[in-house]
């Protein structure tokens, strides 16, 4: 072979060798990419949605049927307490009041009739009574006059059985006996009727009395009716309960207002337009991170460009079961000052949560993180503060592994007050990890959290335990010193199909590097 040959196939064997380790290479080695840790602001917000109303809408009715007669309120009127709205045609209430007061009138000239019966009868009984009186006389003087007789009559028999008186004078005085007794019985008579004339009186006293409380009802009932009537009449007037502004009328002159168990609604009256609410319905899922008080911000689709602010004011407890789905209603009030806002629009509501400026933060994207072939599940915060020590002889591995039995059992009761021993990545130098007590008053997504990420150590992926804290859903906020500002995190690879190579982060904060080779800009 010539040693031109010799130098062609020597040249395509290295070609090939190099190619095949570059391949093996890039199948054991991935390519990662890379997010920084930086500093800026986080909100954690409850989006919803809801409707603007005025605080106080008044929905008025009518009370009575009939036709409307008149209207002196339209749409966007103005007003006040007391106004005349709408007129319902009187003439049929007119009626009914001028029949009832005609059935009061009645009803009370029957009382009077009673009330001078009830006077009769009292009369009548007292003449009763003195006739009682007089005929009970009669018969005391009877009684007197038949013993005065019977006396005379004893005397005239004595006499004439001794002969000393005829018998002429003996019959004279039997009669006159006999005369006096019939008078006894004649005033016995007397009297006895004269008792039962008064017996009668009382009776009809009695009668007069019970007809006169009868028609005593009567004549309430009547003045029942009348004001009854007189009120319906003034049912008629459809008047402003309150000082407003008219949103809706639903009625013309001509209409018939059929008023039966439901009211029907004539007019809508807001009191304050200045002053609204957004009824905003928030899943249950998020409900527990809503408190009464909390900003919160809202568009509306009228103004696209302009951003509303309100506060949470009410937190409705009723459960809103739609479609097996479970909201709650969170009442938001606005300012509405320039009259902008109108009710009935639709609104985008951003409740905010939690707030931090200029917090140190990470992408989201380095959270999710798993290298490849690694186990999907995140390790324990233990592992995690042994993972993170340097590799500096026994001396520093035993060291790491002190600071593992204290620090990351302790570490593992979140909202405890206690402390965490770990290491920075680049540095190796203890940090203290601060885990934060968490009042029943925050929410859960407030209360610190153990995590980790992965960075980059020589050619390996070595995962870092972090404590985090709010996130908005591209950062999230670390609240231990694990990481500082400037460090940078895994967020994905550049090749295969799993998911931390779509893993994603902000523009401007991925490079690319490869597992020993230099580094490129994507």
């Amino acid at each position: 072979m010539s040693p031109r040959a010799f130098l062609i196939v020597f040249a395509a064997i290295a070609a090939i060798a190099a190619s095949w380790y570059g391949t093996g290479r890039t199948a054991a080695e991935p390519a990662y990419r890379f997010g920084k840790v930086d500093r800026g602001d986080i909100s954690d917000i409850v989006t919803a949605t809801g409707t603007l109303n005025a605080v106080t809408t008044v929905q008025i009715g009518s009370q009575v049927s009939g036709r409307i007669a008149a209207i002196h309120a339209d749409f966007n009127d103005r007003v006040k307490k007391g106004d005349v709205l709408a007129q319902i045609d009187p003439t049929p209430f007119e009626a009914q009041v001028a029949q009832a007061e005609g059935n009061s009138t009645k009803a009370r000239a029957a009382s009077q009739r009673t009330s001078a019966a009830v006077e009769v009868a009292r009369a009548n009984e007292l003449i009763a009574a003195s006739e009682v009186v007089s005929s009970q006389a009669s018969l005391n003087k009877a009684q007197v006059l038949a013993e005065n007789a019977e006396r005379t009559w004893n005397r005239v028999r004595e006499l004439e059985q001794r002969k000393m008186m005829s018998t002429s004078e003996l019959d004279g005085a039997q009669t006159e006996l006999s005369r006096a007794k019939a008078e006894v019985r004649a005033a016995l008579a007397q009297v006895e009727s004269a008792r039962a004339r008064a017996g009668a009186s009382r009776s009809q006293v009695r009668q007069a009395l019970a007809e006169t409380e009868a028609n005593r009802g009567e004549m309430a009932l009547a003045d029942a009716q009348v004001l009854l009537a007189r009120t319906n009449l003034g049912f008629t007037r459809i008047v402003s309960p309150i000082d407003g502004i008219v949103v809706s009328r639903n009625v013309d002159v001509g209409q018939t207002v059929a008023a039966s168990f439901q009211a029907p609604v004539l007019f809508l009256i807001a009191d304050d337009l200045t002053r609204m609410q957004i009824i905003a319905n928030v899943d249950e899922a998020d409900i527990g991170r809503v408190r009464e008080g909390q900003e919160a911000t809202f568009t509306v689709d009228a103004y696209p460009q302009r951003t509303f602010r309100g506060r949470v004011s009410q937190i409705r407890l009723a459960p809103i079961v739609s479609q097996n789905v479970v909201t709650y209603h969170v009442v938001v009030e606005v300012a509405n000052p320039r009259l902008l806002l109108k009710p009935g629009m639709t609104s985008n509501v951003s409740l905010l949560v939690a707030r931090r400026s200029d917090a140190l933060r990470v992408p989201n994207a380095a959270l999710a993180f798993n290298p490849p072939g690694a186990p999907r599940s995140a390790p324990s915060a233990e592992r995690a503060g042994s993972e993170v020590r340097p590799q500096r002889g026994d001396g520093a591995r035993s060291e790491g592994r002190r600071g593992e039995g204290r620090g990351g059992r302790r570490g593992s009761r979140e909202g405890t007050g206690a402390t965490t021993a770990t290491s920075h990545p680049e540095t190796g130098q203890a940090a203290t990890l601060a885990h934060f007590d968490s009042s029943e008053g925050s929410s859960d997504s407030e209360r610190p959290r153990r995590q980790g990420v992965h960075v980059l150590r020589g050619a390996e992926a070595v995962r870092v335990g972090v404590t985090t804290g709010i996130t908005d859903g591209s950062y999230t906020e670390l609240l231990s010193d694990a990481l500082r500002e400037g460090d940078e995190v895994i967020v994905g690879t550049t090749g295969g199909s799993s998911a931390e190579n779509r893993s994603s982060s902000p523009a401007g904060l991925l490079r690319m590097r490869g597992g020993r080779g230099g580094s490129s800009r994507l």
